[in-house]
């Protein structure tokens, strides 16, 4: 009897232990977006694989998001360039792809760029457009929307639409505009408790501001890349 119940505990061991962080190079891809931390909600990782689904069938540039719970002892450059070369991302006549990654629990990010991609975009460039809203957003655990603006100003600057100066030039008037609302506001709080009775007002406004929000997603299906898969280390990586 005591045997068995051994047996039995190092059967639940092993299977335990495989049933830990996927990695995603040992996976066959679902779509451009693979939720492997189940950070979006189903509606909003369709919005943002129609997104790249249509940039692909416009420029053939093929941009993979890859969000995972954890790095498993790896780092996230050297993750994010066996993906891409695992999944062959990018078409097959030239390296034109593109992998986010996001690493949950580590609090870790990487844009990782394809070789041919390299001179529309230079590092440099790609932490000035990418790393602002990765940051700004992550950190509140608003994954959707960091990774929704993140490729809508990639996928702008490579299509020609607009430069990565004239981006960051609005970051920087966006923070002025940010700085003058904040002082504004925390004036008129200072004449409201100015006020007989502006302190209760506010404690009254205050109580009915309560909100939640969540979500989760799945996925599944034969999907491939285009046969690309040329990375040789070109992007950025930051945290936040």
């Amino acid at each position: 009897m005591k045997r068995l119940f051994l047996i039995f505990v190092f059967s639940l061991a092993i299977f335990g232990c495989g049933e830990g962080e996927k990695d995603p190079t040992q996976e066959k891809p679902t779509g451009f977006v693979n939720d492997y931390a189940d950070v979006l909600s189903d509606s909003e990782e369709d919005k943002l694989e129609s997104k790249l689904v249509g940039w692909q069938k416009d420029t053939t540039n093929e941009l993979a998001v890859i969000t995972v719970s954890s790095l498993n002892g790896k780092t996230i450059e050297e993750l994010a360039v066996d993906i891409g070369r695992a999944w062959e991302v990018g078409s097959s006549e030239k390296d034109n792809g593109i992998i986010f990654l996001i690493a949950i629990e580590d609090r870790e990010f990487r844009v990782e760029i394809g070789d041919d991609l390299q001179g529309d975009l230079t590092d440099g460039e790609a932490f000035r457009l990418i790393d602002p809203v990765f940051k700004s957003n992550f950190k509140d655990g608003k994954y959707y929307e960091g990774l929704d603006e993140g490729t809508d100003r990639l996928i702008s600057v490579l299509n020609g639409e607009r430069t990565v100066a004239e981006i960051a030039k609005e970051d920087e008037i966006n923070w002025v505009v940010i700085v003058i609302i904040i002082v504004i506001i925390i004036v008129i709080l200072f004449l409201i408790c100015l006020i007989p009775g502006g302190s209760d007002v506010l404690l009254a406004v205050g109580a009915a501001s309560l909100g939640s929000s969540g979500g989760s997603s799945s996925g599944g299906g034969g999907f491939s890349f285009g046969g690309g898969g040329g990375f040789s280390g070109g992007g950025f990586s930051g945290g936040w």
